[in-house]
C-alpha cells in the first residue's frame, strides 16, 4: 500500500501569515519581501532576512524551503494532517529552531560577559515545541487499516463446535 500526501508549499499558505506566525510564536523578527525589495532595503536589522543572510541573520526563503520539506516528511511519517493555520504554526516553530541554531552559543550551558552569567536551561526550545505540536495533532484515517472483518472462504461451513462464541464452560475443548 502506498500512502501519498500533498507536500506543504507556500502556494497553499500565505507567506505573510507564516511571517506573522514566526513573529507571534518566536522571539525573532522577519524582513518581508516588500521590505527587502524597497530601495534602499528596510528592516535590515531583522533576525531573519527575506532573501539574504549574514553570520547571525537567517535567510527566510531558505529556512521556509527547509521547514516545508521537514513538515511534509514528519506529517507523512506520523500519519497526521494539519490545517493551514496549524501548518503555519509548525513552520514558525521550525524556522525559529533554524534561526536559533545560528547563534554561536546555542550549545553553551552558560554564557558570561562583564560579570554577568546567564545559564541556559535544557527546557523546551522551538524544536521541542514543534515536536510537541505535532503530537497534539489528531490522527487521520489514511486507509491503512481496514475496518471490515474478513472471513475465511468457508466460514459458514465450520462446525458449531469450532465456533468459540458457541462454547460454554462445560463443553470439551475441540482443540
Amino acid at each position: 500500500m502506498t500512502i501519498t500526501m500533498d507536500p506543504v508549499t507556500t502556494s497553499s499558505l500565505s507567506e505573510a501569515n507564516i511571517i506573522a506566525a514566526i513573529q507571534a510564536q518566536t522571539a525573532f523578527s522577519v524582513q518581508t519581501a516588500a521590505e527587502a525589495g524597497a530601495s534602499p532595503a528596510t528592516n535590515i536589522t531583522a533576525n531573519i532576512l527575506h532573501a539574504s543572510a549574514s553570520r547571525k541573520q537567517g535567510n527566510f526563503t531558505v529556512f521556509l524551503a527547509m521547514a516545508e520539506d521537514q513538515l511534509t516528511k514528519d506529517l507523512l511519517q506520523i500519519g497526521k494532517t494539519a490545517t493551514d493555520a496549524q501548518k503555519e504554526k509548525a513552520l514558525a516553530y521550525l524556522i525559529g529552531s533554524y534561526q536559533e541554531a545560528k547563534d554561536p552559543d546555542v550549545f553553551a550551558n552558560s554564557v558570561s560577559f562583564g560579570g554577568y552569567s546567564v545559564s541556559r536551561s535544557n527546557g523546551p526550545g522551538y524544536l521541542s515545541a514543534y515536536k510537541s505540536f505535532l503530537q497534539s495533532l489528531p490522527m487521520v484515517d489514511s486507509g491503512a487499516i481496514s475496518t471490515e472483518i474478513e472471513h475465511t472462504k468457508d466460514h459458514t461451513d465450520y462446525p458449531d463446535a469450532w465456533r468459540l462464541s458457541g462454547l460454554d464452560s462445560t463443553a470439551i475443548d475441540p482443540f
